[in-house]
């Protein structure tokens, strides 16, 4: 079952407004819980909930939050349902990868894979390297080593977004308005300059969750790869990013022939390069 663990209990604790009654529901226990919300909190670089002598309320951003892990739940089961093949020789593929990955570029190409080789079920893991198949992101670098040069799929570009359509047009983001502040993708932190990492305020692992809140957020400028943005429906700023590149790349622990690898790395080339 393809799902974020962490947007469940989020969602479970929305609708009991209770860490036990959540914990009861799931299956899990309260601390586990707690943990799983806390560590969403981290991600997002925000308060989801108050708690307050036992009682647990959403906070303004736990309330926008909700439509951001709704929509991902609804799209982990629509892409589940894609791959639950019940012909003879089904399978299960497990594909380890970070949250932009699974959030984004995945999804974009399972109901086509489905499609080519019917049976096969996507499982998508943490990026521990236990999976079938590998997909991340790294530095983009002009000269990969052969190693990397056989797993390259494209460039993942960076954009900067805004719902402030004052802010359209600006080319620069050294030199914004002093109300204006920075939500990260967290792989670009290390990238930025002192100045635009002084006006951060979030920094998140999931582009998706940055790009609802600057949707929500007029003086929020987001900082995430460009096809997270495209698929969030924000227009990219006429900044050039190109520090802020990324390289998709794939590796497996299967056999490199095997139908199922290959139509995923052929799909990734032709959508983050069509010229390979």
């Amino acid at each position: 079952m393809l799902e974020d663990f962490k947007l469940k209990v989020f969602m479970a604790v929305l609708e009991e407004q209770s860490f036990t009654k959540a914990a009861r529901n799931l299956g899990i226990s309260q601390p586990a819980v707690s943990q799983n919300i806390a560590e969403l909190e981290k991600e997002l670089g925000t308060e989801l909930f108050s708690r307050s002598r036992g009682a647990v309320t959403p906070t303004s951003a736990g309330i926008s939050f909700k439509e951001y892990a709704s929509r991902i739940l609804h799209w982990y089961e629509a892409a589940s349902s894609a791959f639950n093949g019940t012909l003879k020789g089904s399978r299960t593929l497990r594909i380890a990868s970070g949250c932009h990955v699974a959030e984004t570029i995945l999804p974009s190409c399972a109901a086509t894979l489905s499609a080519r080789i019917p049976g096969l079920k996507l499982e998508i893991v943490p990026d521990n390297g236990s999976g079938d198949i590998r997909l991340w992101c790294q530095a983009h670098s002009d000269e990969l080593s052969l190693e990397d040069g056989a797993g390259f799929i494209g460039t993942v570009e960076a954009a900067a977004v805004s719902s402030n359509h004052s802010l359209a047009t600006k080319d620069n983001l050294e030199k914004l308005p002093s109300n204006i502040s920075f939500a990260v993708w967290h792989p670009y932190s290390s990238l930025l300059t002192p100045d635009i990492m002084a006006m951060t305020a979030v920094e998140s692992y999931s582009p998706a969750s940055i790009c609802h809140l600057v949707s929500v957020s007029p003086d929020l400028v987001g900082l995430v790869p460009k096809d997270a943005a495209i698929a969030a429906g924000l227009v990219p700023m006429p900044v050039n990013l190109n520090r802020l590149s990324f390289d998709l790349m794939i590796s497996s622990s299967v056999d490199i022939d095997d139908p199922a690898y290959d139509s995923l790395r052929n799909l990734l080339r032709e959508a983050y390069n069509p010229a390979l």
